[in-house]
């Protein structure tokens, strides 16, 4: 398994592994008390935390996917699970991170 930085090509892998791993948290149950009658609802929220945490300044992202030589290989590339990083501090590093969008650098270099 490799780790790699997250793309926006990750969303719907990653909003699935969300869902997935919260659809049976007591907060989540509570904050959206009829999944039964809406399940959409929660996968609709954690779609919208994603692309938010894409382009929030101070948040990196990760996501890890397997290669060839795992057990899990299925012949491509598949998104098994993800990380989120937010940098907290007063400090010069943390106010760069808090002031530097990740996202932006890698749309303007990606784009060239």
């Amino acid at each position: 398994m490799r780790v790699r930085p997250i793309t926006r090509e990750d969303h719907p892998a990653v909003v699935a592994i969300c869902t997935k791993a919260f659809e049976h948290d007591e907060l989540w149950v509570h904050l959206y008390p009829n999944m039964d009658k809406y399940p959409d609802d929660l996968r609709r929220s954690q779609a919208i935390r994603f692309r938010m945490r894409l382009v929030s300044a101070g948040q990196l992202g990760f996501v890890v996917e397997t290669e060839p030589g795992d057990p899990d290989w299925s012949g491509k590339p598949e998104v098994v699970g993800y990380a989120y990083f937010l940098r907290w501090g007063k400090d010069e590093a943390a106010k760069k991170w808090q002031t530097d969008s990740l996202f932006w650098s890698r749309l303007i270099f990606n784009s060239q």
